[in-house]
């Protein structure tokens, strides 16, 4: 007689459609959560990351490739010698080399050392090069001449803040430098005083003129400049030659906004340049003193920030440049400058700094600017 199969007992049917769809995502979230899908999870939240916060990443990295070339130089290479020596003992199990051929190693870090200070006298040699001779281009303070009202975007006085002066802090820590500020009670006695020996540097945003540059040596420009004319809403903008000529028109005494002002062809029986400070010159543009003032570009968006109702009109001049101002009599200290100026606008340090203390949009209007 033929047995009987068992029979297949219910299994109690499929689960309703609202069960599934409840499911559903409890069973997306698992497989992200669990091998494989947590390795799945992990690439895609590096990757996002990465892409979020890529200029971050690439300026660090920027950073740290510039950094490392400054500390060390071609020296680099001694260092990169060195390393791969070591690892070509670790390899072979000749640790024990280092201990028994002493005076032979004591002899190639002799060498090296020579040969790094050689490379340091070269200026070839970075920081430590610098310091195996023991020698700098300059040694002691560096005084800073710093407009007493100036921005403090560029140079605050009370902390070690401001583009220019976070420049200056690396190149005077760069150089062992200890840096002293010498404040200035007006900017038509900055030269003046840099030429009379009260101070090393001019900063803070002496703007590079033609008729500054027979007196004084700039470095390369630390921050591009404009000048432009400004009023206040509900006037209408200055957008003409013509319109501007008509106004009365505020400038500091001494700066450049004088110089391009002349240069329009603003009348001097328009021009009211009896102002010391950028505060009692935007008091008196409040106040209905002046309908105008021809100003830079940077003075103009820091004023913006606290007054929206400034409004930018026509442009002036040429695009020229604000930079640290020496005694022509110093050029190595102005070599030295330039260098690091030079080296800082090639990393994206310059464009955060721009960036952290003028806004968003400062590098836009900065490109704007230069059109």
């Amino acid at each position: 007689m033929a047995k009987k199969g068992k029979s297949k007992q219910p299994t109690g049917g499929s689960r309703p459609l609202w069960l599934k769809v409840f499911l559903f995502p409890l069973r997306v979230l698992k497989f992200f959560l669990w091998p494989p899908g947590l390795f799945v999870s992990l690439v895609a939240a590096v990757a996002g990351l990465a892409w979020w916060r890529w200029a971050d990443i690439t300026a660090w990295f920027t950073d740290l490739f510039y950094g490392t070339l400054d500390l060390f130089g071609w020296g680099l290479v001694l260092v990169a010698m060195a390393v791969l020596t070591l690892i070509v003992l670790i390899w072979r199990h000749k640790l024990s080399a280092l201990w028994y051929g002493w005076h032979y190693w004591l002899g190639a870090i002799a060498f090296a050392t020579a040969a790094w200070g050689l490379l340091g006298f070269l200026d070839a040699g970075g920081d430590i090069g610098l310091g195996i001779i023991g020698s700098r281009s300059f040694t002691g303070v560096l005084r800073v001449l710093v407009q007493a009202e100036g921005l403090k975007e560029l140079f605050a006085l009370d902390k070690p803040n401001g583009l220019e002066r976070e420049l200056l802090q690396g190149f005077a820590t760069l150089h062992g430098l200890k840096m002293e500020i010498v404040t200035v009670p007006a900017t038509a006695e900055w030269i003046p005083w840099l030429l009379a020996g009260k101070g090393d540097v001019i900063a803070g945003g002496l703007v590079a003129t033609e008729s500054r540059k027979k007196l004084v040596a700039f470095t390369a420009e630390t921050f591009p400049i404009r000048h432009l004319a400004v009023n206040r809403k509900p006037r209408p903008p200055i957008l003409t030659l013509e319109a501007l000529r008509a106004e009365r028109v505020g400038v500091l005494k001494g700066s450049s906004w004088a110089e391009e002002a002349l240069a329009a062809g603003v009348p001097k029986a328009h021009l009211d340049d009896s102002y010391a400070s950028g505060d009692k010159l935007f008091e008196a543009l409040q106040s209905g003193t002046v309908s105008a003032v021809v100003m830079s570009v940077i003075w103009a968006m820091v004023e913006k920030k606290t007054a929206p109702d400034l409004q930018f009109g026509l442009m002036l001049g040429a695009p020229t440049g604000i930079g640290f101002a020496v005694r022509k009599d110093e050029p190595k200290l102005l070599a030295a400058l330039n260098e690091y100026v030079v080296n800082s606008r090639k990393t994206p340090t310059w464009s955060r700094l721009v960036v952290k203390h003028f806004g968003d949009d400062a590098l836009e209007v900065l490109k704007k600017s230069r059109e």
